[in-house]
């Protein structure tokens, strides 16, 4: 192995000049900051440490190998560890190596490589934070990237994944993209570097390996330079990606009406109005305000949850991962799909104020023994004739089989039809006080009172007032 004095002009100085440049236009990394080279050995990660030393002494910034031993090739693997803590201390390069504790890689619904790929970021994560990095470099290159578009085009991925693998996302920047792995390989022949070999880089049973050994020589056939054109493709659609991105994330915030921790809603005739590429990323970045990867979900659910949101007035739709979307004629919820028992009935036995926590409402009550009022009822008031009620004043959710005489109508309506009526997205309706008098509804909180029990002027009644303190779901239920 050799120093930095080796540099030269060809392959070598050519690469250094094209990750310098490349430092500039993903960062800028600047004097004095720390970049953390994830080095797995193999020659792409090699020669990335091996750049960036050199130009850690030019542009003054801090360098700090990070190596994460995945514990799944045992002694093999454990050696490629030394090597690299080796060639760390021979640069003069500090090095962190960490080995997978067991139960560390949990490929459990994802796969090993993407188990793998998830715990080694969270590595280097961990590492910046304690050296206090800025950036963390990976050594990606054109190769990596043009498999990652094949692998991706294969499954019938839209623009955002056939954008490929990004240059740059957070902090983690990746100098090495435009650089092809002949280019590397050269490079580390020209310095005298020995890279250690993953003999499951070639593993057939892995999808990227037989796309580099069976699909990439095909290609190359076709065009000697497809894995340029390949990775000059993906960075023309990560920019039609980020401009319908940023468009989406706009008509995101356009369209939520409200949101909680656990459930967004959104406004349906807006949203239904967008155009689909629009539609289908507001729905995935709702879907992320909630917690979730939006890389977790498959095209044709989110294909379904866009059309929908044009379509459908009612009903719901499973999208995975505990996560629903409800459809009502004027809202679209995206919620998680949390299972809760029913709250308890609340007995309104005296006078004074109820906090109602399950319904998020404040309730007052007053007794008088002469009604008297001159002005109408408002929306979140009511009173009873206390004579005529047919038990005490209680508080509960809608039931099956509830029904009211609603006042200014005839006859007597189901709960349930009166709700939909009132134009009541289905996932409110559990959330909508119900004010009973034994076992009859006197009062749909907020919508309509049984008109058999209005007080009489100058006779005995109860006096209601409801305040609403925030429920999830209720904002129109603020008086």
């Amino acid at each position: 192995m050799t120093t930095h004095a080796a540099i030269r002009r060809g392959t070598q100085g050519a690469i250094v000049d094209r990750v310098r440049d490349a430092l500039t236009r993903l960062g800028p990394v600047a004097r004095g900051e720390t970049v953390v080279a994830g080095v797995s050995g193999g020659p792409d990660s090699l020669t990335l440490l091996h750049v960036l030393h050199r130009l850690s002494s030019e542009q003054g910034f801090v360098l700090h190998a990070a190596h994460y031993d995945h514990g799944l090739r045992g002694e093999r693997s454990a050696a490629e560890a030394r090597v690299v803590a080796a060639i760390g201390e021979q640069w003069g390069v500090p090095c962190t190596v960490e080995t997978a504790a067991t139960g560390d890689i949990d490929a459990r619904g994802r796969g090993l490589q993407a188990a793998a790929r998830l715990a080694r970021y969270a590595f280097f994560d961990r590492v910046a934070d304690v050296v206090g990095a800025r950036w963390i470099a990976t050594a990606h290159t054109a190769d990596d990237q043009a498999e990652t578009v094949l692998m991706r085009w294969v499954r019938g991925a839209g623009t955002t994944a056939l954008a490929g693998i990004p240059a740059v996302r957070g902090r983690v920047i990746r100098p090495l993209l435009e650089i092809s792995r002949a280019e590397v390989e050269a490079y580390v022949a020209e310095c005298g570097v020995t890279p250690v070999r993953d003999p499951s880089n070639d593993d057939p049973k892995f999808l990227r390996a037989r796309v580099r050994r069976e699909v990439m020589p095909a290609l190359r056939a076709l065009n000697p330079r497809a894995v340029h054109a390949m990775a000059r493709s993906a960075a023309l659609l990560a920019d039609d990606a980020a401009w319908l991105d940023a468009a989406a994330r706009a008509a995101c915030d356009r369209v939520r009406v409200e949101s909680g921790p656990e459930w967004v809603d959104l406004d349906k005739r807006p949203l239904g109005d967008l155009p689909m590429a629009i539609r289908r990323r507001v729905i995935r970045f709702a879907v992320a305000g909630l917690g979730v990867a939006m890389d977790h979900f498959s095209a044709e659910r989110i294909d379904a949850a866009a059309h929908g949101c044009a379509e459908r007035t009612s009903g719901r739709l499973t999208l995975g991962l505990g996560l629903r979307i409800e459809f009502a004629s004027n809202r679209v919820r995206l919620t998680r799909e949390i299972e809760r028992a029913p709250a308890l009935p609340v007995v309104l036995a005296r006078e004074g104020e109820y906090r109602l926590s399950a319904w998020g409402v404040v309730v007052r009550v007053r007794r008088t023994e002469a009604f008297l009022r001159n002005r109408p009822f408002g929306r979140w008031e009511a009173a009873f004739d206390s004579d005529r009620l047919p038990g005490m004043l209680s508080v509960r959710s809608r039931r099956p089989g509830d029904y009211v005489f609603p006042e200014g109508m005839r006859g007597r309506r189901r709960v349930q039809d009166l709700l939909v009526d009132e134009r009541v997205p289905s996932w409110r309706r559990a959330a909508i006080p119900v004010l009973t008098a034994g076992d009859a509804v006197v009062w749909v909180v907020g919508f309509r009172r049984d008109r058999r029990y209005h007080p009489k002027p100058g006779g005995p009644a109860i006096e209601v007032e409801v305040a609403s303190v925030g429920v999830p779901g209720q904002k129109e239920a603020r008086p």
